[in-house]
């Protein structure tokens, strides 16, 4: 049975959740760091790259740390959260910016 994908809500059925804003906020900081020191399409990409680094990270303490499985206890990310919703903190970064 297929989850219904909401656009703003619980990590494990929403595009967007609370931890979104965190990811905007990581990256609009980012941003301005980066394009101090870099051309724009370096920026970019490394922007892109740390963002599913991030997830990558977060996929895989969601399924090995015990620690992490307390603390959201036992909830993963949906897959258009994690590889839609939060990256695209990136480009919500940079067009803020």
């Amino acid at each position: 049975m297929k989850t219904k994908i909401k656009i703003f809500g619980n990590k494990t059925n929403a595009l967007f959740d609370w931890w979104t804003i965190v990811h905007i906020s990581t990256f609009y900081v980012l941003t301005i760091l980066f394009l101090i020191k870099l051309d724009l399409l370096t920026a970019i990409l490394s922007l892109i790259v740390l963002a599913y680094g991030w997830e990558t990270i977060e996929r895989y303490l969601e399924g090995n740390s015990k620690m992490v499985k307390k603390f959201f206890k036992g909830q993963k990310e949906c897959w258009a959260n994690r590889y839609i919703g939060d990256p695209i903190g990136f480009v919500l970064a940079y067009l803020i910016h």
